[in-house]
């Protein structure tokens, strides 16, 4: 039987979804993902703050890596309008 880990990105949006009050089911068809992968997900990261804090690292990690481009002269143009 074949089957892929969910991708740190993928944990953030259901984390990022699941606190925006979306269902199970549309929180699947967004990522592509059996309704079950995410309820288990769900279950198995049950305590709030794990999952709070999971959006707070990954915000830290995207704010300390623009810091960084920036501050070695990379690309920043995403950023600019």
């Amino acid at each position: 039987m074949y089957y892929t880990h969910l991708t740190s990105e993928e944990r953030f949006c259901i984390a990022h979804m699941n606190s925006a009050k979306y269902t199970i089911r549309r929180i699947a068809v967004r990522l592509n993902r059996s309704s079950s992968t995410i309820s288990r997900e769900l279950r198995r990261n049950k305590g709030k703050q794990r999952l709070i804090s999971m959006i707070r690292l990954k915000i830290m990690r995207a704010n300390t890596n623009r810091y960084s481009d920036v501050k070695r002269g990379g690309l920043i143009s995403p950023y600019i309008n």
